[in-house]
């Protein structure tokens, strides 16, 4: 009986031997890719509240004639509001003031507008 109780404890070292290893870098990989899904939503995110203020941007634009074009501290102030509207995403993220003011140029070129810089 001891033998056959030191065969199966060999059993089953030999068996977690090998399974621990390959379930740990299944983890791994799953955290990563929780990461990588997680941070790809934040752009998605962002990316969606960058072209509403843009939109808004816009629509201020066109309500006053004497504006030729987006001014620089209308997109600081777009990134402000939209530093405010994700306030712990940007936080949380250590995003820069200057990523979201690109992300609103970038909403503003693709409808079009000019920004002066």
């Amino acid at each position: 009986m001891q033998t056959l109780t030191q065969g199966l404890e060999a059993l089953l070292l030999a068996f977690f031997t090998a399974v621990i290893p390959i379930l740990w870098r299944a983890g791994k990989a799953y955290l990563a890719l929780q990461g990588q899904a997680a941070l790809l939503l934040v752009q998605q995110r962002l990316g969606e509240g960058a072209a509403r203020v843009a939109g808004e941007i816009v629509a201020e634009l066109r309500a006053d004639p004497n504006i030729e074009a987006v001014t620089r501290g209308m997109l600081d102030r777009g990134a402000m509001i939209l530093a405010e509207r994700f306030r712990d995403t940007v936080r949380d993220r250590g995003i820069e003031p200057h990523v979201l003011t690109g992300m609103i140029a970038g909403e503003l070129g693709k409808l079009g507008v000019a920004v002066r810089r």
